[in-house]
């Protein structure tokens, strides 16, 4: 797993900007945020999970639109990509959509949309679509934000089952 200074120092040969890394770092913390809030520490005026739902569906449409701009760049135009890259913003639309019916399983289907993106950006580093800093920085972040919706989608479990065991 790369580490937050071998990704500055490739970075910064490979030519990705280093806002690029600050902005990507920082935006792994809303998901942190949800995932500390999920627990129920203290009390919150918002549902934690459907923060972290609403902000993954962003971020999986800004990760499309990347997707989307790498196959711009190719040679010759990959459909599969270009589909893959619409199905990410469908999916956390979806996503969003369907919330109430079990905040636990969205959180995960979201998880499931963050793996999928990374498995997408993948194909793309290996045709050479997007370079190896950006990649391992998609490694980085990606690992991030699913270890905080496995740990938001605990919480939102845990404070569901015991509102529910409260009110028997």
């Amino acid at each position: 797993m790369p580490t937050v200074t071998s990704l500055r120092a490739k970075s910064a040969e490979e030519g990705l900007h280093p806002l690029m890394l600050t902005l990507t770092l920082a935006g792994g913390l809303p998901f942190l945020g949800c995932a500390v809030g999920a627990w129920r520490i203290w009390p919150l005026p918002f549902d934690p999970a459907y923060v972290a739902v609403i902000y993954s569906a962003v971020i999986l449409s800004f990760l499309g639109g990347i997707q989307w701009s790498a196959c711009l760049r190719a040679p010759k135009m990959n459909a599969v990509t270009v589909i893959s890259s619409n199905l990410l913003a469908l999916l956390g639309w979806a996503a969003v959509l369907i919330f109430s019916v079990n905040p636990v399983e969205v959180c995960l289907f979201m998880l499931l949309g963050f793996l999928y993106a990374l498995w997408v950006d993948s194909g793309l580093h290996r045709q050479a679509l997007i370079p190896e800093a950006f990649f391992r920085l998609r490694l980085l972040i990606t690992a991030i934000v699913v270890t905080c919706l496995l740990i938001t989608a605990a919480g939102q479990h845990f404070a569901m089952t015991f509102h529910i065991a409260s009110t028997n």
